[in-house]
């Protein structure tokens, strides 16, 4: 009787480790794939930021008038125009106004 008791007993005890074996290599996976999406993250922000800097460093062609080209090609601003706001700052205007 009592060999059964204690062979139930390891029966139920290798079951149960045997589950949280189960829920530890879960976890495990799930926070592998969340590390590798993270690193993945990070690497193709600093391929971005690399490639900027390549594209900044870049020599840019240097623009030259014509010399047969008027000095002032374009209409001149009339004295009341307002330049608009860049969209952005407005927006952020409108959320400070927001908040106060």
């Amino acid at each position: 009787m009592e060999n059964v008791a204690k062979a139930t007993h390891n029966k139920n005890t290798n079951l149960l480790l045997e589950a949280v074996k189960k829920k530890i290599d879960k976890a495990v996976t799930k926070l592998q794939r969340h590390f590798e999406v993270l690193v993945n993250a990070q690497m193709n922000y600093l391929v971005q930021m690399k490639e900027g800097q390549q594209t900044k460093k870049e020599p840019q062609p240097e623009l030259h008038m014509d010399e047969t080209d008027d000095e002032a090609t374009s209409e001149p601003l009339s004295e009341g125009h307002v330049f608009e706001e860049p969209r952005h700052i407005k927006q952020a205007r409108s959320w400070k106004h927001r908040e106060e």
